[in-house]
């Protein structure tokens, strides 16, 4: 096997190397060496001002296997909007349906009805 390539046939991607360097597999490790205690290991995405730039992040651990939550630090969960200084701010706690519907009426072009709801979820 080469470095590209991967024993299930898809492209390998930067996270098939990085837990070899690291000695850990995607969701173990073990602590004290050879004989030391094997470990469940969890991962948590943190997403200043909840814009969720953790989505993809959170998206292609859970691909790979790893047990990944996300959280957020601020009160609101902003969106992409039709510019960088205008993004779409949500309560925190607002269901995904309820931005949906919403950013749908207010750009119909900018979020088509052919965008999924999925969109909005990683889980």
């Amino acid at each position: 096997m080469t470095r590209n390539s991967s024993p299930t046939g898809r492209t390998p991607t930067r996270l098939d190397f990085l837990p070899k360097r690291l000695g850990m597999d995607s969701c173990t490790a073990t602590l004290g060496g050879a004989g030391g205690v094997r470990m469940k290991l969890r991962y948590g995405m943190v997403c200043s001002s909840n814009q969720n730039r953790s989505m993809e992040a959170h998206s292609l651990l859970k691909r790979e296997g790893f047990d990944v939550c996300s959280y957020g630090t601020g009160a609101h969960v902003k969106l992409p909007g039709p510019s960088l200084r205008e993004p779409n701010v949500y309560d925190f706690g607002t269901p995904y349906k309820q931005m949906f519907d919403d950013l749908r009426r207010k750009d119909p072009e900018l979020y088509p009805p052919s965008l999924p709801l999925s969109f909005f979820t990683y889980y």
